[in-house]
């Protein structure tokens, strides 16, 4: 039996909705420019990995979510760490943020972390912002 995939519009965009086994199968033939997790929890990670793509960056927005640091909230789960290895860049809200993930997290390679300044919600959709200049295609670790 094939898992079940949904479609759901959500502010503009189509949303597929199931399992990350059925996902996965839905997406396995497509291949990305990009691929964002809009988080470092693991779930999100372990599919965002799975998906064929030039590169791949999560949004980091809290200190207790790493699977690392004083401030996590729940033991790490198996791989988390490595996960976040995986990712081209995490993608902070600040400075700071950078540093605690730099500090904390996997030395060997060590995370590449920058700031995304523009984290706020909605943020995605501000019509103010001036999108004429292309971002540069991947970051540099520092």
């Amino acid at each position: 039996r094939r898992p079940l995939v949904a479609r759901h519009r959500w502010e503009g965009h189509d949303v597929l909705i199931g399992s990350e086994e059925a996902l996965v199968q839905a997406t396995r033939r497509r291949s990305y420019d990009v691929v964002l997790s809009l988080s470092l929890e693991a779930p999100l990670l372990q599919l965002a990995v799975c998906l064929q793509s030039d590169a791949l960056y999560a949004m980091g927005h809290n200190y207790y979510l790493p699977p690392f640091g004083p401030f996590k909230r729940h033991p790490p789960a198996g791989g988390h760490a490595e996960l976040l290895r995986r990712v081209d860049c995490i993608l902070s809200p600040c400075e700071h943020h950078c540093a605690y993930l730099r500090r904390w997290g996997p030395q060997q390679p060590r995370l590449c972390t920058r700031p995304l300044w523009a984290a706020k919600y909605h943020y995605f959709l501000d019509t103010s912002v001036d999108t004429s200049e292309t971002p540069p295609r991947h970051f540099r670790d520092t």
